[in-house]
């Protein structure tokens, strides 16, 4: 069955169906009715397992305008990505919580000289939530905040994808990043596939690429959460990103110190560092409500945690005083080691993220439990968990 694809302008939204394709390429303006969203109600009445995709407004406290934000959802997860805002994922909702496990800032506040970077030298850092694509460069990058045409393809399996891109430009150093994000009927999870391409006539380059998502699992502030780090049982090094309680020296190779899984060990100080091995899952729950995240990499990838710690002034971004933990991952390695692109080339990657369901608070025994939800739907992962073995940063 053929896919049917539609190109949406800010502000505007439609459904496509197998039965009535669009041609690829096909750009529609339509016009929404309070019929068609009823139609396509997030509620999900029908027996039959599927996705629906419809559209609200992010009104943000001190933005200068309101944002578009499209929701994907099925009978099991929600998420809610915003094309004039990067294409970030704002949310992602357990439906058997409810809770969203990714910390939404609710104001509008731009943060000078943090994340600062070759590219965007001013800092200038929109911390807002969820999901950022960081590119071309290390810290988040210089596309986070650009917006983009989100293109809907009706999967002919029954799933939909919003997929976008950020084109060739002095940002991206002349190259490519089209990201795709799709969710399948009745599966709990969803996924982010991302193809860099560096066209003809733009000579190599070196470029770093990461996903970074700003979390809450279990839908609270990670001081109240009882949080804790699962690693693959190969995770026995990391990597300091700069001097924080894991170490006094930045970019130093330390033995990973079975205490920080706990996030209760982190008080007083900033925790950042890089995995120096590739992981094939990360999982961050909290155990005081049960659940959180999954991130699973279909090609094992390195790993960054950054997280709070005083003196650091949370006013800076925030009027709430509610922090968060970051995850970074993708192809890079870590911030100080790029990765090279040559002429003509394509790389990719893709990763999955699903809701964490856990019970207890031995770390082990969750560890358990988050291999367990990885083999229903994705066996062959955990095979890298047993191959993946420490080794020195590059």
């Amino acid at each position: 069955m053929m896919n049917s694809v539609l190109q949406i302008a800010a502000g505007t939204i439609i459904f496509a169906t197998p039965d009535c394709p669009t041609p690829q390429g096909t750009t529609i303006q339509p016009i929404i009715t309070k019929a068609t969203l009823q139609n396509q109600s997030p509620e999900l009445k029908s027996k039959a397992e599927k996705v629906v995709l419809r559209e609200e407004v992010l009104d943000l406290k001190g933005a200068p305008k309101k944002y578009q934000k499209l929701i994907l959802e099925n009978s099991k997860i929600k998420i809610s990505v915003l094309p004039e805002l990067g294409g970030k994922v704002y949310e992602f909702v357990s439906k058997q919580s409810g809770n969203n496990q990714f910390y939404n800032n609710s104001i509008w506040k731009r943060v000078k000289d943090w994340g600062v970077n070759s590219a965007r030298s001013d800092g200038n850092w929109l911390p807002i939530g969820g999901i950022e694509y960081s590119f071309p460069t290390e810290e988040h990058g210089s596309v986070y905040d650009h917006p983009v045409t989100p293109k809907i393809v009706d999967n002919s399996d029954g799933g939909k994808s919003v997929e976008f891109n950020f084109p060739p430009s002095k940002d991206t150093k002349g190259l490519s990043l089209t990201v795709r994000l799709t969710m399948n009927p009745g599966q709990d999870y969803f996924e982010i596939h991302s193809l860099i391409e560096n066209p003809k006539g733009n000579k190599s380059q070196k470029y770093q690429y990461w996903i970074n998502a700003m979390l809450n699992p279990g839908g609270v502030d990670p001081r109240e959460a009882d949080l804790k780090l699962i690693f693959p049982e190969s995770m026995t090094r990391v990597a300091t990103h700069w001097p924080n309680k894991l170490g006094p020296d930045a970019r130093t190779e330390y033995e990973w110190p079975k205490q920080f899984e706990n996030f209760d060990s982190w008080k007083d100080g900033v925790v950042g560092f890089f995995t120096v091995a590739p992981m094939p899952y990360v999982a961050i729950v909290s155990a005081k409500n049960h659940e959180g995240v999954i991130r699973i990499n279909k090609a094992p990838s390195y790993e960054k945690i950054w997280n709070f710690g005083p003196p650091l002034d949370y006013s800076m971004f925030s009027d709430t005083n509610r922090v968060y933990v970051e995850n970074w991952s993708g192809i890079s390695n870590n911030f100080w080691t790029d990765s090279e692109i040559r002429e003509g080339e394509k790389v990719e990657a893709t990763e999955y993220w699903m809701p964490a369901i856990i019970s207890g608070t031995d770390s082990a025994a969750i560890r358990k439990q988050i291999q367990a939800q990885i083999q229903k739907s994705f066996p062959a992962i955990l095979k890298h968990a047993i191959k993946v073995r420490p080794g020195p940063p590059t």
